[in-house]
């Protein structure tokens, strides 16, 4: 019995994708959400679509430039949409989540960086 393996390379590694960092061109923004909480499925689904919308007001605001104490109204108004989600998450997984403790900590993070700036 010969077995003869030949494995051609289905995966070709792309040569040359070397990014070279232009000025602070595209600056990743991690945000570290270390929570004594279980970690499950379904509060990381509701961080992720809260950081999402994070990400999506701020690209907002570079735009039109608000100034800090709109910039204060908008992060509030995240805020009470995570604190309905927190409600929600309890009834219908009997899951205590704090969102809303993410926000405010992304509020602090966000209006102390746009301060600095």
């Amino acid at each position: 019995g010969g077995g003869n393996r030949s494995s051609p390379p289905n995966s070709p590694r792309p040569r040359g994708t070397h990014e070279s960092g232009g000025g602070g061109a595209g600056a990743s923004s991690s945000v570290n959400t270390s929570s004594s909480s279980s970690s499950s499925k379904q509060q990381r689904k509701y961080v992720r679509s809260l950081e999402d919308e994070v990400d999506r007001l701020r690209a907002e605001l570079r735009r039109s430039r608000f100034e800090a104490n709109e910039l204060r109204d908008v992060v509030r108004g995240l805020r009470d949409r995570a604190e309905d989600l927190d409600g929600r998450l309890e009834r219908e997984h009997g899951e205590k989540v704090d969102l809303r403790n993410l926000c405010e900590d992304l509020e602090r993070r966000w209006i102390t960086g746009n301060m600095e700036r």
